[in-house]
């Protein structure tokens, strides 16, 4: 067992003894996820949402988790109805926070 192993192992400790201990998990998640062990890690920043909604680090890692998780780009985005410019039709920055919604949505 390395170093890594070792702290996540003591750290996965500390969260079963500490369960309400939001700061405890938000090391964890981040040390999985540094490990490699990105679902626990997930799973933990889940139960840290639950608790609270508004945790900007632990919605920092989960959105970092999941943009890491999406399939590259296709080499040609396509249109889909999008306007950019003036005008009457969607703006790229509406389109893009549309498409954050719906990946906060979907999670």
């Amino acid at each position: 067992m390395d170093d890594q192993d070792a702290v996540i192992a003591s750290l996965r400790k500390a969260v079963a003894a500490l369960p309400d201990d939001v700061a405890l998990k938000l090391h964890l998640a981040e040390r999985l996820v540094a490990g490699g062990y990105r679902d626990e890690a997930i799973g933990h920043l889940g139960a840290i949402l639950e608790a609270d909604p508004r945790n900007a680090a632990a919605l920092n890692l989960l959105i970092r988790q999941q943009a890491a998780a999406k399939p590259a780009a296709p080499d040609k985005p396509r249109a889909s109805g999008l306007r950019l410019g003036r005008g009457g039709g969607r703006t790229a920055r509406r389109a893009a926070a549309d498409v954050r919604r719906a990946r906060w949505r979907d999670a």
